[in-house]
């Protein structure tokens, strides 16, 4: 990062710092419009009745009370010489591609039997989504990690601009003929759809992982009950949720 004669950050390195700490957010977002998307059409036509996607779209925020708060229960505590972060963006990140490349071949994978296609798509969507959430945790505290209490506003607004630029980019695909165009990434559109995403997200990933540095935490401080009264906390937040 250049540095200018008073020891503080340049503009446009600080830009460059807040692209790369966020990127992977605009990966991230690709892969659920993605999924929320083109998600509920692809499963019709696997033959799943229109009353149970629903359930398939619980997998959303079902995910997101369990684990988040795990991931940041474990990441506050690793003591990896990656950093805290980024060995669960990165595992959320390979299993978010395999979800993505079982979605797109689903039918392949069983031979098109119809009932087994069924149910392997959706065990993939839940999969997906509970690694999305796992990537989504990461890559928020990786922000607050990384830059100081002064420049986290900025991050946060930088984070948004990559939520959008993810969301205008995977619905836009969509919206075009990616089997014309680009025919080497699959024969149905759900594959090119999936590939792409697949490539998006590793990209993104690759950069904000290269590109931003962790201070990994040297030592877990002794408390042996923390990751049990951490656990209840979880429990009984699921337990007061209106019904």
């Amino acid at each position: 990062m250049s540095i200018n004669d008073t020891g503080a950050p340049t503009h446009l390195a600080e830009l460059l710092q807040y692209i790369a700490l966020t990127i992977a957010i605009a990966g991230l977002q690709l892969v659920w419009s993605v999924e929320t998307g083109f998600g509920s059409p692809y499963l019709l036509s696997l033959g799943l009745k229109k009353s149970l996607v629903s359930l398939v779209w619980l997998a959303g925020p079902l995910s997101g009370l369990i684990m988040q708060p795990l991931v940041g229960i474990f990441s506050d505590k690793s003591t990896s010489r990656f950093g805290r972060r980024r060995p669960y963006i990165i595992g959320a990140a390979a299993c978010s591609v395999l979800s993505l490349a079982v979605i797109g071949w689903t039918r392949e994978i069983t031979g098109g039997h119809e009932t087994l296609t069924i149910w392997l798509a959706v065990i993939a969507f839940y999969f997906l989504d509970f690694a999305i959430n796992c990537l989504q945790a990461g890559l928020r505290a990786l922000i607050v990690d990384v830059l100081p209490a002064s420049r986290q506003d900025a991050g946060t607004a930088w984070a948004s601009r990559m939520i959008g630029i993810g969301n205008v980019t995977g619905y836009l695909m969509g919206f075009l003929d990616l089997v014309h165009i680009l025919p080497f990434l699959g024969s149905t559109h759900m594959q090119v759809l999936t590939t792409l995403a697949s490539l998006v997200l590793i990209l993104t990933v690759a950069i904000t992982c290269y590109f931003t540095h962790e201070t990994p935490l040297l030592r877990v401080p002794s408390n042996s009950d923390e990751n049990l009264q951490a656990f209840k906390a979880l429990f009984t937040s699921l337990r007061s949720l209106p019904v």
